[in-house]
């Protein structure tokens, strides 16, 4: 068997273990002590449906999940304590953050700014399904301490669907 290959221009997904790691009952904290790997290849996705994962950025001074390239998809996460939850930016298109079904929901709260996009070109992206700066059952506020999302110089972005 050959070995799948990664990185520019391959595409990428990253599916969390439901079952005894990321129980979907008792979610499973991934502390950071820096930015994730920026999503800048193109068509990667990282799902984290049927799974509890909590992305957390421990002290809000750097962005969690940067994006800087097309297609990708991020849904199913608790993403906090980030400075941007989530960064869409340097004219990256068309990429979607949550989804249509609950369990491709993310709930991004307790950041300096839930979802941020910004810079020309930056166009064509969806926000939806998301629950931003509640806790993960949707009732109670755990709100981001600045915007829980802010456009920049992007132009025909989707916030919460059509």
């Amino acid at each position: 068997m050959s070995p799948v290959p990664i990185g520019p221009g391959t595409p990428e997904t990253i599916v969390f273990d439901n079952t005894a790691v990321f129980p979907p009952g008792s979610p499973t904290t991934i502390s950071l002590g820096s930015t994730l790997p920026t999503l800048d290849t193109g068509d990667d996705t990282v799902n984290g449906t049927s799974a509890g994962v909590i992305v957390d950025g421990v002290s809000k001074t750097f962005d969690c999940i940067s994006i800087t390239s097309n297609g990708n998809v991020v849904k199913g996460l608790q993403i906090r304590n980030c400075y941007d939850g989530v960064t869409i930016t340097d004219g990256a298109q068309n990429n979607t953050i949550g989804g249509s079904g609950p369990g491709d929901r993310n709930v991004i709260s307790e950041n300096e700014v839930g979802v941020e996009m910004f810079d020309v070109g930056t166009n064509g992206n969806v926000v939806k399904g998301n629950y931003i700066g509640t806790d993960p059952s949707g009732t109670s506020p755990l709100p981001n301490y600045q915007q829980g999302v802010l456009i920049g110089d992007g132009q025909d972005n989707t916030i919460g669907g059509t």
